[in-house]
């Protein structure tokens, strides 16, 4: 699993499913050794580990219940000696795991340097994030556990009596006869639909969210 530089593991992995439980948001960030630079520095020759002088050791978020609604996000930043071939084998390694690319950053000057978005499936996060840290030198590296599980179920009841409200006012409009009546609710009626609709965008983006988690990589 992917795990970042802790002074202790156990401290870190209670910290991590005491807040996930509590639905706060946990991020977890490691040092950058000084003198490491993205993208043009030099790494250690073979993977890096905690006790290297300059490396860090990769420590998994660890999973939350699955009953949960979690988003899942990181940001790292890998040394590589080749850029262009590291962001061809990290597309590998993600296509490996049905992930998808989402979007490329590259720039040549002053030295190459390449920031690459991931989505991959809850599950394969820590694989993910293993894979890619094994490219090379991993420099930094934050990762996040945002539970949504409140606002989901309250979004979830907020539409369900939206949905209500506008079968009833649709019911409403049938059997009005005067069109002052008729226009007004109308007018009401546009407006519960309009609401509804903003709820269930709110709803699919979180969805979404949670059902991909993100990984933001620079190389």
């Amino acid at each position: 699993s992917v795990a970042l530089a802790q002074e202790s593991t156990g401290n870190f992995y209670a910290a991590a499913t005491a807040t996930a439980a509590s639905g706060s948001r946990l991020t977890v960030g490691a040092p950058v050794s000084s003198g490491d630079t993205p993208g043009g520095a030099q790494p250690q020759s073979g993977n890096t580990g905690g006790d290297q002088d300059g490396g860090l050791d990769p420590v998994s978020l660890q999973q939350t219940t699955s009953s949960r609604q979690i988003i899942r996000v990181s940001s790292m930043v890998v040394v590589v000696e080749n850029v262009s071939l590291a962001t061809q084998q990290a597309q590998t390694e993600i296509a490996g795991l049905g992930g998808l690319i989402f979007g490329q950053d590259t720039t040549t000057s002053p030295r190459p340097r390449t920031t690459l978005t991931f989505k991959v499936m809850p599950e394969d996060f820590n694989e993910a994030l293993s894979r890619l840290a094994g490219l090379g030198e991993l420099e930094t590296q934050q990762i996040s556990a945002d539970d949504v599980t409140d606002r989901v179920v309250d979004l979830e009841s907020r539409i369900i009596t939206n949905e209500a409200s506008v079968t009833r006012l649709r019911g409403f409009l049938e059997n009005a006869t005067d069109l002052e009546t008729v226009a007004s609710l109308e007018r009401e009626l546009l407006s519960r639909e309009t609401s509804l609709e903003l709820l269930r965008g709110q709803l699919r983006t979180i969805q979404d969210q949670v059902g991909l988690a993100t990984i933001f990589l620079t190389l």
